[in-house]
């Protein structure tokens, strides 16, 4: 399905090619469990620590692993960088170093040959794995959504994860002591997982809006946690040294909630910075709105000190939005119109849910007067606005336009006076 999959025309460069990759490790796997299942069939009493189904077993992961490895990435800020590398050599040490001592070493030693190439590719293979696959999701480009690119990376380290139980419990001689197959139930699990995720890249719609990958990687503390249970499971069998083992547990919980208060500081510091970016990408989008407005928007502060005017107050009034910035709205208004202004923001400050308008006039550079029919709403308690919006439009010339008219009008009633008077008088 993964294969069908890449066969997607409208996937991202690089995307098609990862997925290939990937349904081959699949397909390698499939013939080590052919193999496994042949050789069961031939020989049900040998021992099956190792069989030839093994070198296609471990193939799998260079396939997937170099799959994800060419997925597409998201760019990585030089602060993110180094969290990643901090938090990579912590994991490797507190996690890594457990699984050498309990899974690699206690074999190593009676192992010859090939043999001892195998038991070391095991958990070396998977913890490589689970690493890649714990970078990838905080770099990769979730593409063609974020559930399907999830869905792909979980499937990948449930597969890591099973191959690491499977090599504590080898190591500590342990294969039957929880009297479950759990590397066949990870497998099935995780080929479950792969079929929900081809099918999620075949159907799921592409996205083009711009993608950021994720600030947090559950997989560390997964893996930690699913060792650590297991250690407890053969630690209460006893099937281990109990206190190497009480100590291996104990730095690696240490190791635990150290990753998971990091992971929190990481997930604080990131919603502040898109709130950050979220507020600037509205402030740019303010700015482009209001540029070629023919209305002058005006914010002022809980003093009525304006903080922005639009540049069409250049247009309206003859000066620069930036000279206005920091006075009072007095300052450009008419002396007589002062109590006016006044008892209008008075008004707004007490309206929450509605807008209040009036007419008001304001000094234009070459000394005239502009008619301004001003519309004001209360935001002072927006989180994001912090002030009072007005809205002015220059009314000026239909103000002159109507006057003139009740002017022509009064002229017009006063010469149809003037001749029925002279009429009668005839």
């Amino acid at each position: 399905m993964l294969w069908r999959a890449s066969r997607r025309r409208d996937l991202p460069a690089r995307v098609p090619t990862a997925l290939q990759l990937i349904a081959a490790g699949i397909v390698s796997t499939a013939v080590g469990a052919g193999f496994l299942l042949a050789g069961n069939l031939v020989r049900p009493d040998a021992p099956n620590i190792f069989t030839l189904g093994d070198p296609f077993f471990l193939g799998f992961y260079p396939l997937a692993l170099l799959g994800l490895l060419v997925l597409p990435r998201v760019p990585l800020r030089e602060d993110a960088r180094w969290r990643l590398i901090t938090e990579s050599l912590v994991f490797v040490i507190g996690a890594g170093g457990p699984i050498l001592y309990f899974a690699t070493r206690p074999v190593l030693a009676d192992a010859v040959g090939v043999e001892r190439l195998l038991i070391a590719a095991y958990p070396t293979c998977a913890f490589v794995g689970v690493v890649i696959a714990s970078a990838v999701m905080t770099r990769g480009m979730p593409m063609p959504s974020r559930e399907a690119f999830r869905l792909l990376l979980a499937a990948i380290t449930v597969s890591c994860l099973g191959d690491l139980v499977f090599s504590i419990e080898r190591g500590q001689k342990a294969l039957t002591s929880t009297g479950i197959n759990w590397t066949n139930i990870t497998n099935a699990v995780s080929l479950e997982l792969f079929a929900i995720a081809a099918w999620r890249y075949q159907g799921d719609h592409l996205s083009l809006a711009p993608v950021r990958g994720s600030t947090f990687s559950p997989i560390p503390l997964l893996t930690i946690g699913v060792v650590a249970v297991w250690l407890i499971v053969l630690l209460a069998g006893g099937h281990t040294d109990r206190g190497a083992m009480q100590l291996a547990l104990t730095g690696m919980i240490v190791l635990f909630f150290v990753l998971l208060l990091r992971e929190g500081l990481a997930i604080r510091d990131n919603l502040r910075r898109l709130a950050t970016d979220a507020r600037r990408e509205s402030q740019a989008r303010f700015a482009a709105m209001v540029r070629h407005s023919s209305d002058i928007i005006v914010l002022l502060d809980e003093h009525h000190c304006i903080r922005f005017v639009s540049p069409a107050v250049e247009r309206t009034l003859g000066v620069a939005p930036a000279s206005l910035h920091g006075l009072s709205i007095l300052t450009p208004a008419h002396p007589d119109d002062h109590a006016a202004w006044t008892t209008f923001l008075g008004r707004l400050r007490l309206v929450h849910d509605s807008a209040e308008t009036t007419a008001l006039r304001a000094h234009h550079v070459d000394g005239s007067w502009r008619i301004l029919e001003t519309a004001g709403t209360n935001l002072l308690d927006e989180p994001g606005v912090q002030g009072l919006v007005l809205n002015a439009r220059d009314e000026t010339e239909r103000e002159e336009l109507g006057e003139r008219l009740r002017q022509a009008q009064k002229m017009e009633a006063c010469g149809a006076v003037g001749r029925g008077r002279g009429s009668r008088l005839q």
